[in-house]
């Protein structure tokens, strides 16, 4: 391993400890996050709800331009587990657990297009919407 290899994952391993607990939450008109819940070291955007006695730890990040909805006590674990919703929402039941390295998605590209390209979003300006499917 070169020396400038060396030096990168030091500094990924410093930065991965230092942002472990913080959070970064901004949530929607319609989003909260219960007292008793714990979230530590999550990106948490849009209209996301989490319920009682939850635990989101550890590099979660939970994206919607709809709703994502967590039930009552339960566990989703990081790094790198992802919960996206673009178009329909996405609800978690109670009393679930989900492992670190989970990617939930409620959306595709259009697979009935000549290409998986982002090209009404990208070339047309359309919304993204348009590109995707659920």
């Amino acid at each position: 391993m070169t020396l400038f290899k060396k030096i990168k994952n030091l500094g990924n391993q410093f930065l991965e400890r230092f942002f472990y607990g913080i959070n970064f939450i901004s949530l929607g008109k319609y989003g909260f996050i219960a007292k008793n819940a714990k979230v530590l070291g999550c990106r948490i955007y849009g209209n996301v709800s989490i319920a009682e006695g939850c635990k989101i730890i550890g590099g979660v990040s939970l994206k919607t331009a709809s709703e994502i909805k967590i039930g009552k006590y339960t566990s989703v674990n990081g790094p790198n587990t992802d919960v996206f919703s673009q178009i329909n929402p996405i609800h978690i039941g109670s009393f679930t657990s989900i492992a670190r390295n989970v990617s939930i998605q409620e959306f595709n590209h259009n697979h009935k297009t000549i290409t998986s390209y982002s090209i009404l979003q990208n070339i047309f300006g359309e919304e993204k919407k348009a590109d995707i499917y659920s």
